[in-house]
Parts: C-alpha cells; sequence; structure tokens
C-alpha cells in the first residue's frame, strides 16, 4: 500500500483555490443531489475520529461559499479528503465520485473502532474528480 498514489478526492474545481481548473466540473451544478439520509451515512464516514490526519488551530475559507470551517485533512488509507468537503456534504450535498461511493458502501460499518489510521500524507496522491453525472440518489 504504501506505494500507491493516496486518492485524494478534489471533485469541483472550486478546490483549486489559486488556480483556474475550467476543465473539471464546478459545485454549482452538482448541489443536492445526495439524500439527507445519505448525506449524514457518508458524513458518519467521512467524519470518523480514526481517518483524522491533521488538524490546524486557525480555520480555512471554503473556497465555494467563503464561510470560516475547521481546516482538517482525513485519510482511510485509500483516499484523502478536508474539510472543505464534509462542508459541502453538509451544506450542499454534492454528489461524489462513483468510485469513492463504492468504496464507502465497502466499508460502511466495517471500520475498527478506536484504531488510528497513520498515512504518510507525502506520498504522491492522485486528484480524483466527478466522472459523467449519476443523479440516481434522489
Amino acid at each position: 500500500m504504501k506505494n500507491e498514489k493516496l486518492k485524494y478526492l478534489m471533485v469541483y474545481r472550486e478546490m483549486f483555490r489559486y488556480k483556474k481548473v475550467l476543465s473539471q466540473p464546478s459545485i454549482e451544478n452538482h448541489k443536492n443531489v445526495l439524500t439527507d439520509a445519505l448525506a449524514l451515512d457518508i458524513l458518519k464516514y467521512l467524519e470518523l475520529e480514526d481517518h483524522l490526519q491533521l488538524q490546524f488551530v486557525s480555520p480555512t475559507t471554503d473556497p465555494y461559499s467563503g464561510d470560516s470551517i475547521p481546516f482538517e485533512t482525513y485519510s482511510d488509507g485509500v483516499y484523502v479528503w478536508d474539510s472543505t468537503l464534509i462542508h459541502w456534504v453538509k451544506k450542499y450535498k454534492i454528489q461524489l465520485p462513483m468510485v469513492f461511493l463504492e468504496h464507502f458502501n465497502h466499508f460502511k460499518g466495517k471500520n475498527p473502532k478506536n484504531i488510528k489510521y497513520n498515512v504518510d500524507l507525502n506520498r504522491k496522491m492522485e486528484p480524483i474528480f466527478l466522472e459523467k453525472p449519476h443523479y440516481f440518489f434522489k
């Protein structure tokens, strides 16, 4: 696993704070896709304390809305995400990549409790964006 790239859930072009990446989808067209129940299940997984890798004292700014949010990075050893993604799932119920949803469904409820994942966040990362639309959640 150490040689495999971590899959960084960039998902939308708004994640790129300092440069315009117009070739990737915008959050604007992918809000309110998840049902409330599915969003809550995904949030439970994303916010697992065992997944928390880095936590900063200062908050960060949501690049889409400008909201002040916690500055945290999470990983389950395969995927990496930050508090911006969590904020977007909470606030906008955004569409997530199918490969991540399949991963989530496979591991949902299977995480051992009180086992901290120690992930080397310096490993190379592969950005994961949204693939072709899949609107079967509503």
